[in-house]
């Protein structure tokens, strides 16, 4: 038992300590970080992910709220101003209003002034897309460099996320929670 403890630094007990011969030597040292290359392998499955997560965007039904969204945005453009008040309720009209997502409103007007309701689809599935993006990126380089766990990683996270992959401003936030 002596022997045992003296070679492999004991049982497990945290108050001994290890020589530095029984220490397993780090071949890259302590200042250098392990490099990550980018092979082609690497590139087909960040491509794989990007396509995945677009893929969840073209349920285009599931956008109850986009067309008082696409309106606030028309009105905010034409108006130069953020309404303050409820203009499309027919309960309470006039009722003070805080529209925080005013910006998501105004992107979503300016995609559908320009391409219609596909140009709407094309900011959301280039929202997702960059997300997808950068999701894998960081798993990437988080797993030590393995494409295979970054892509099933990243697979999981949009099948959690998917439901939430919509024209609703909302997207914009999961590319600053990476």
């Amino acid at each position: 038992n002596s022997r045992y403890r003296a070679k492999h630094g004991g049982f497990g007990d945290i108050s001994m300590q290890q020589t530095p011969s029984a220490r397993p030597a780090d071949p890259s040292g302590p200042e250098e970080e392990r490099k990550i290359w980018i092979t082609p392998i690497v590139i087909l499955f960040a491509v794989a992910s990007i396509l995945f997560g677009i893929s969840f965007c073209i349920n285009v039904s599931q956008a109850t709220d986009l067309f008082w969204q696409l309106r606030t945005g028309s009105e905010m453009m034409q108006n130069h101003a953020v309404p303050h008040s409820n203009t499309f309720s027919f309960r309470r009209p006039g009722e003070p209003w805080v529209v925080h997502e005013w910006l998501t409103f105004v992107f979503f007007w300016l995609a559908f002034q320009a391409h219609g309701l596909g140009g709407v689809w094309l900011l959301q599935a280039a929202v997702v897309g960059l997300f997808s993006l950068i999701l894998f990126c960081v798993i990437y380089r988080h797993s030590g460099g393995s494409p295979l766990i970054a892509l099933g990683m990243t697979t999981f996270a949009q099948l959690a996320a998917s439901a939430f992959f919509q024209p609703r401003p909302q997207i914009f936030t999961y590319l600053f929670t990476i």
